[in-house]
């Protein structure tokens, strides 16, 4: 059986989990984050994290100061730490 995954996307800022509604108990087994991990990442208590794809051009990093994960190689994901605070 799959596990449950748990996309972040930019929809406006999110920093927190939600405190009421149908999504406030769910918590998927594996998260992906599209370009970098976003803030809410955080709090992410499943089972793997996956960061994927090389989206982000250098050059928009570097002007809005963000950090680009670091793929090896050719590869187009990579494993984040689960619960890392570096997000």
């Amino acid at each position: 059986m799959a596990g449950r995954v748990w996309r972040t996307a930019r929809r406006g800022h999110i920093s927190s989990r939600p405190a009421s509604g149908p999504a406030k108990d769910f918590m998927p087994d594996y998260l992906i984050s599209l370009t970098a991990p976003k803030p809410l990442a955080k709090f992410f208590k499943g089972e793997r994290h996956f960061t994927g794809g090389r989206f982000l051009p250098t050059k928009v990093a570097e002007k809005y100061g963000l950090t680009e994960p670091v793929y090896e190689g050719i590869d187009q994901i990579r494993e984040e730490e689960v619960g890392g605070e570096d997000v």
